[in-house]
């Protein structure tokens, strides 16, 4: 295959990942597509070969947003105080590449997972690719991690992204709503949906401004 026909499918691929972050907040199982796309762009085995590679651009730094692992980063809190009671984490797990919104309303307490990349006005940071691939970014401090490559591939090939099978119990603990709880008033509380699909969407995010930030010198 020459390097123009390599050259379009990268312009589809990147098409593909921007439908999919465009779309997610429809339906956040859009997920899923985004890891099959990221999959085929990177993810090299003894029997394939990544796009990427097939165009020597791997060698491109990538964007990271995974907020260090004992820092209290990427949370957005907004009229917590009118339930009138204390919030704080109860356990408390690493999950580093997504946000977390604490909404408060006179009915309580809204606690959701989200991608940070809507309020991203700023890319400071960029890593090589083993680094960035093999980053962790979840930990639940009971012996289950995942790295960006892990929680990709597993969604891809276990999740029915394009395989259905037996999910990892490393994966299973990251697909959970209650990952972090918090206490409100006195009550457990965890979000309202799981940290797995956001986590993702961010890494989509990340790689699709990766390649653009290098497409003129990867088209050279």
């Amino acid at each position: 295959m020459d390097k123009n026909e390599l050259l379009n499918h990268l312009d589809e691929q990147l098409y593909f990942l921007q439908k999919s972050i465009n779309d997610y907040d429809q339906n956040e199982i859009e997920a899923k597509r985004a890891a099959t796309i990221i999959r085929t762009l990177v993810h090299d085995t003894q029997n394939s070969t990544s796009l990427l590679n097939m165009l020597n651009a791997k060698n491109i730094e990538f964007i990271d947003t995974n907020a260090p692992k004992n820092a209290f980063a990427n949370w957005k809190l907004s009229g917590v105080g009118m339930t009138g009671g204390n919030i704080f984490l109860q356990n408390t797990p690493y999950v580093g590449l997504v946000g977390k919104e604490l909404t408060g309303s006179p009915d309580g307490i809204i606690i959701s997972y989200t991608p940070i990349y809507k309020n991203w006005d700023k890319v400071d940071r960029k890593i090589d690719f083993n680094s960035w691939w093999n980053a962790e970014i979840y930990d639940n401090r009971s012996g289950d991690s995942l790295s960006r490559k892990g929680l990709v591939l597993n969604i891809a090939n276990k999740d029915g992204g394009a395989h259905i099978d037996n999910l990892t119990k490393q994966y299973s603990s990251f697909k959970t709503a209650n990952v972090l709880q918090f206490k409100v008033d006195g009550n457990l509380q965890g979000f309202d949906n799981i940290p797995a699909y956001p986590a993702v969407m961010q890494i989509a995010w990340e790689l699709l401004y990766s390649i653009k930030d290098e497409l003129a010198n990867i088209k050279k």
